[in-house]
């Protein structure tokens, strides 16, 4: 587990959001009080560099929280963030842990049901509607060939759509 893990390198030597996590998880393990507020500015400063990071800051300090409520809450802001993002493995972490809370009515999970499209499914098939291959939007977005794919099979799901080409055509057709 991500949050268990040994801090091996010296904080100092990392790039400031990692340094910040590093020394949040190492007070959090070491029953520091203040280790949730750290691990929400841990959060906060992966924001614009990695909503990945973001979402798993999160799910640590909601483990780090001794406030049920505070940690429904810190939950409920992954889950979104990790949908949000199409990250479906954090998505579901956060749903999960909802769940072990007794939040009824978690959310369904990422990336199925009739929810609506993610900005990143919508920007995914838009581009296949402009007749790019999966492997040019991979290099064109910074992400793999695989995730594509799955934002492609689950904008087909949300849409209700057989094939990807009537998908990206019904993100062509459908309002912003």
């Amino acid at each position: 587990h991500w949050a268990g893990a040994p801090v091996t390198t010296p904080p100092q030597r990392l790039p400031h959001p990692a340094a910040v996590t590093l020394t949040a998880l190492a007070a959090a393990r070491a029953g520091d009080r203040r280790a949730a507020a750290d691990l929400a500015a841990a959060a906060d400063r992966w924001a614009p560099v990695a909503r990945r990071e973001q979402v798993r800051c999160l799910l640590a300090q909601a483990t780090a929280t001794t406030d049920p409520t505070e940690a429904v809450a810190v939950l409920g802001a992954a889950q979104r963030i990790a949908v949000d993002a199409g990250l479906v493995v954090l998505a579901g972490q956060a749903r999960r842990a909802l769940r072990a809370h007794g939040t009824p009515g978690a959310g369904p999970p990422a990336g199925r049901g009739d929810g609506p499209l993610t900005d990143r499914e919508r920007q995914v098939l838009r581009l296949v509607a402009q007749g790019e291959p999966s492997r040019r939007i991979a290099g064109r977005l910074g992400v793999s060939v695989e995730t594509v794919e799955t934002h492609v099979r689950a904008g087909m799901r949300k849409l209700g759509a057989r094939t990807r080409t009537a998908a990206a055509a019904m993100t062509l057709a459908a309002p912003r």
